[in-house]
């Protein structure tokens, strides 16, 4: 998060990985939240059993900065994406080539891929509904 400022876009599976649940995250996140007032972070998943079930701190994130964050399921078209990416400030990328594979690559400073990617993230971001 350090390189994160005022925005987070994520899109994955179920947040199965990550560590979306460790102490060290939830505080991050917070602090994200705290120190910067424009700040929001947007999550997409395909199914969101998992972050109702296993993620408590990511949901007390939400219940806390609710006017700051969302987390919206894919429905039609956008259930067909399974790379997992997260834009960070419309310049640094994270992109899993597929959801089901560690391989991946970071790009920092890459504002063209992050461009590319938000395309995508709008895409499927169409017709999400809200969890």
């Amino acid at each position: 998060m350090p390189l994160a400022s005022t925005e987070l876009l994520v899109f994955d599976r179920d947040l199965r990985d990550g560590d979306w649940n460790s102490p060290r995250r939830f505080e991050a996140l917070r602090t994200f939240f705290l120190t910067h007032r424009a700040s929001r972070l947007q999550i997409i998943v395909h199914e969101t059993g998992f972050i109702e079930g296993h993620l408590p701190r990511l949901l007390l994130l939400l219940r806390d900065f609710s006017h700051r964050m969302q987390i919206l399921r894919t429905v039609s078209d956008g259930r067909n994406a399974w790379d997992a990416f997260a834009i960070v400030d419309g310049r640094h990328v994270l992109h899993r080539f597929h959801q089901n594979l560690l391989r991946g690559e970071l790009s920092l400073d890459a504002e063209a891929k992050a461009r590319e990617l938000r395309e995508r993230y709008d895409e499927i971001l169409v017709s999400p509904s809200r969890v």
